[in-house]
């Protein structure tokens, strides 16, 4: 019994002889590739040692960025052409937040390395900032009747943009971005500052876009002849140009989510300034411009939208629809390519908008 013992004592020894030998070769397997792997990524920060912080740089808004963008802002600001009370609270917005910037960017100068993580939110904050702002100064400049009729949206954006400014300039004053206690001291003026003009925001009145929300609901003649007056189209080409313009907009307008008055941009595409149709572009069944013509193979050759002449078609389908005359046959059709290229092209030249149809797809 002793004998046999031994030879199973020497038979288990062996056994976990070999499995420590497996497991130490598997770790030294391990701390090889781990080794590697390390060298590698060595080599790789050798090769381009400044690649990371460059890509950080430019994920990083710019104190220069904010600063050239506020100061556009407030050169616009000369050419404003309507709202130009709520343009001047975006421009005295655009003059605190390039004042801190160049403040913060005095005091960064002095300093060496990227700025705090606690300055780089507020910092781009305050980039987004400035481009909201320079966007409604923009439209005001350049889209004076969009921007009268959207007056409440726009005040409404001014509103946002100037509360995160202020909570951006509040972030900047906090003792973990490391900054002097003079730049703090002006982070917090700077922030008073920015309440007093949100106050001042919310006791705007805008009685020029109360009346031309009012005028439009009733004709055209009467809106553009408000828009010429108040000076916000130089003619009357102007002022469709400028409507045309909303009505290919609408519904980028209506996708954004800060965009409130949606029936001021649906009674803006119900004006109908369209200019009238030739008779021979118009269907006979429906009295609307065709988009899918065809002709009818009868003495006439007339053509119909082609699918209001298959609903004719389908109950009569001997009968002339413009005539009334039964044939005694099944009436047969083909498409009218020339006059729908002639319909398109018409189209395009002229702007037409089919206001019924769009009233209706509104209203459904």
């Amino acid at each position: 019994r002793r004998s046999a013992r031994r030879r199973e004592g020497s038979v288990g020894c062996c056994v976990s002889a070999g499995r420590r030998d497996r497991a130490v070769e598997t770790r030294d397997r391990a701390m090889e590739t781990r080794a590697q792997k390390r060298k590698g990524e060595e080599e790789q920060r050798t090769a381009e040692p400044d690649a990371p912080r460059a890509q950080k740089r430019r994920m990083a808004p710019s104190i220069e960025t904010v600063i050239a963008v506020a100061r556009a802002i407030e050169a616009k600001y000369k050419s404003v052409k309507t709202m130009k009370r709520t343009c001047r609270k975006a421009r005295n917005v655009a003059e605190i937040v390039r004042e801190v910037g160049e403040k913060l960017q005095s005091e960064l100068a002095t300093r060496t390395g990227p700025p705090a993580a606690r300055v780089v939110g507020p910092l781009r904050t305050l980039d987004q900032v400035v481009r909201d702002l320079d966007e409604l100064v923009t439209i005001c400049c350049d889209k004076p009747v969009q921007a009268a009729l959207f007056s409440q949206t726009y005040v409404r954006k001014l509103r946002s943009a100037t509360s995160a400014a202020r909570d951006a300039i509040g972030l900047l004053g906090g003792a973990q971005t490391g900054l002097s206690l003079q730049i703090q001291r002006d982070v917090a003026d700077a922030k008073g500052e920015l309440g007093d003009v949100l106050i001042s925001i919310r006791e705007l009145r805008d009685e020029l876009g109360n009346e031309l929300r009012g005028v439009m609901q009733h004709s055209l003649d009467e809106f553009v002849a408000t828009l010429k007056r108040e000076g916000l189209a130089t003619d009357d080409t102007d002022a469709r140009h400028q409507l045309r313009e909303l009505q290919a907009e609408r519904q980028t307008f209506l996708r954004q989510e800060a965009f409130a008055e949606h029936s001021v941009i649906d009674a803006g595409c119900w004006l109908s300034f369209n200019e009238v149709p030739p008779p021979e572009y118009i269907c006979p069944l429906t009295l609307s411009l065709m988009e899918d013509p065809v002709v009818l193979f009868t003495e006439a050759a007339p053509s119909f939208e082609r699918t209001e002449l298959e609903k004719w078609l389908a109950t009569r389908p001997n009968r002339d629809p413009v005539k009334n005359i039964d044939h005694g046959e099944r009436l047969r059709y083909a498409p009218n390519r020339p006059l729908r290229d002639a319909i398109e092209r018409w189209r395009e030249a002229t702007g037409w908008v089919d206001v019924d149809d769009l009233r209706r797809r509104v209203q459904l």
